[in-house]
């Protein structure tokens, strides 16, 4: 802006300087101004170079600032170290995890299978229950059929039928089909 005034303060023709109009005949004097007009010229458009210089250096200077700010929140090394040791923690982590679930998938099958067993012998026992209790009533009906019998008998094999049948029922059977009296 001020270089802007001062050219139109110099170029103005009514401030012409008017010291240096030469009316007379010295062409060197008239030589000497138009060369005074020039390099005024000159030192304004580079005054106005210098001005828009200057203007680009402080926008480069405030842009060099805001890189460095912006450069000093990036991380460093020891950031990039803190990432590698996390990434080889995650691997390390997944693969324990992999293997924690294949163990899970292992144990839960031998659950399956557990169960199964179970239900198996369950209905295994089941029908040892079953064939147990027929068998006890078979044995029971017998033994009514047996008294029966006894009541039919004389005296003297009537006792001996009820001594055998005391004798059977004092027998006991322990592990192994052992008896023991």
């Amino acid at each position: 802006m001020r270089v802007r005034i001062i050219n139109a303060h110099f170029f103005c023709s009514h401030h012409s300087h008017t010291k240096f109009r030469v009316t007379g005949t010295d062409p060197h004097a008239h030589e000497m101004i138009q060369k005074i007009h020039m390099l005024q010229r000159r030192l304004i458009g580079k005054t106005e170079e210098v001005v828009s210089k200057d203007l680009q250096i402080k926008e480069k200077e405030k842009r060099f600032q805001e890189l460095q700010t912006a450069l000093s929140r990036q991380p460093g090394p020891e950031v990039a170290n803190q990432l590698i040791a996390y990434q080889s923690n995650l691997k390390e982590k997944t693969r324990q995890m992999k293997a924690m679930t294949s163990e899970l998938n292992m144990y839960q099958a031998q659950e399956n299978e557990f169960k199964h067993e179970i239900e198996r012998l369950v209905h295994e026992l089941n029908g040892m229950k079953r064939k147990y209790y027929r068998q006890k009533q078979m044995k029971m009906s017998n033994r009514d059929s047996n008294r029966g019998l006894v009541h039919g008998l004389h005296d003297s094999e009537q006792a001996r039928a009820q001594r055998k049948l005391s004798q059977e029922a004092r027998k006991r059977l322990v592990g192994g089909g052992f008896a023991v009296k």
